[in-house]
């Protein structure tokens, strides 16, 4: 038996094209399509890619329930590719896969590849993750590549909320707003409980167990249509209430003809949705696995 890990040319090449991903939206983990790497004994691999925190993401490396051995020792290198061809990890990691496991990278800088160096990572809003793995061949074996694809669904939507008869409105009550998604998004209006009585935008957390990702612009509109106040966040998670000040309830009303012409507090929302994986497929192996020729 000959170690391929020793040799420079992998024997499985994994190109992960995610589009439509201008930042991190994802509501939970990417899965990658699954693929067949008949080089190393016919087993059965696939990609997460998923949100740790606000400032940081993982890709693990997962192999699947297959009809390959129970364990399979692989060198793979896992890295996220220049826009140039490069690679941002050229380390090869070693690691004993038996059927159904994980392995886990170091955390990845968020603000890096999507913020300070994008014009690098990303084209056309587009991320490429490449795996290349090695392992332990008892035959010379023709090194094959695959390409695949997913695509994120971003909804973007921007509206005026007009909130009537704001000066009636009393501490404990609650004005909400159901924003027109495939994903269930809901402000509310509503005030601190303490003498300030702050108005604030309330976003709740889910109550059906699925998980939205969205970043906002929330602006209070004043009477010639210009911008009052504004508040943006980005990577809100609906796990649990969110809350966005704003100014306290006696300021807006003192200086009701700047900001409530005819007693209407107007605010022009911008969000951003991460609605998941819409699109995920194979493309294309340089040479089909057996297990999916057509006889």
């Amino acid at each position: 038996m000959t170690l391929d890990g020793d040799s420079n040319s992998p024997l499985f090449t994994y190109f992960w094209i995610i589009e439509n991903c201008p930042k991190l939206l994802i509501p939970s983990g990417i899965t990658s399509p699954r693929f067949i790497v008949e080089n190393l004994e016919n087993t059965i691999w696939h990609l997460l890619l998923f949100t740790i925190d606000k400032l940081s993401f993982g890709i693990s490396i997962h192999r699947d329930t297959d009809d390959g051995p129970e364990i399979i020792k692989v060198n793979y290198q896992l890295s996220i590719a220049y826009i140039n061809g490069s690679l941002s990890n050229e380390r090869k990691e070693k690691f004993d896969f038996p059927k159904n496991s994980v392995r886990l990278n170091n955390p990845i800088s968020t603000e890096s590849i999507f913020i300070i160096r994008k014009n690098e990572f990303l084209i056309n809003d587009t991320l490429t993750i490449l795996l290349r793995m090695w392992g332990i061949s008892t035959c010379i074996s023709q090194p094959n590549v695959c390409y695949a694809r997913s695509r994120l669904g971003i909804e973007k939507r921007t509206f005026y909320w007009r909130i009537r008869d704001f000066s009636s409105l009393q501490r404990g009550q609650e004005v909400s707003y159901s924003v027109d998604s495939t994903v269930p998004v809901t402000m509310v209006l509503c005030f601190s409980n303490d003498n300030d009585e702050i108005v604030r935008i309330k976003f709740p957390g889910n109550k059906d167990n699925r998980l939205v990702v969205f970043n906002f612009k929330i602006i209070i509109v004043n009477q010639r249509g210009n911008t009052a106040f504004c508040r943006t966040e980005n990577d809100c998670f609906n796990t649990g209430d969110s809350f966005v000040d704003f100014l306290d309830k006696g300021r807006i009303i003192k200086d009701r003809e700047y900001f409530l012409p005819n007693d209407v507090l107007t605010f022009r929302c911008e969000l951003e949705i991460g609605t998941g994986c819409i699109y995920s497929a194979i493309e294309s192996y340089r040479y089909l696995p057996q297990s999916q020729r057509r006889n």
